[in-house]
């Protein structure tokens, strides 16, 4: 049971890392295709988080900027 409850702890903190990293990422990037860790991570999130980022990322480059990768 030891072994499980490990198993399960390293996997919960990994997605709060991986979230925590993406939610940094969002409010930070200011070129977001340049980040591909962003990218990555951007790719598997659902779509109303991948809408509010892009559009996060857009509203900090401007409207003449192109679109991140993802979005």
């Amino acid at each position: 049971m030891g072994f499980i409850r490990t198993i399960l702890s390293l996997l919960i903190v990994f997605v709060i890392i991986v979230f925590g990293y993406w939610l940094y990422a969002t409010y930070t990037t200011t070129n977001a295709s340049a980040d591909n860790i962003w990218v990555n991570i951007n790719t598997y999130m659902p779509e109303p988080l991948r809408d509010w980022s892009c559009g996060e990322i857009r509203g900090r480059m401007g409207p003449n900027a192109p679109a991140p990768v993802t979005c």
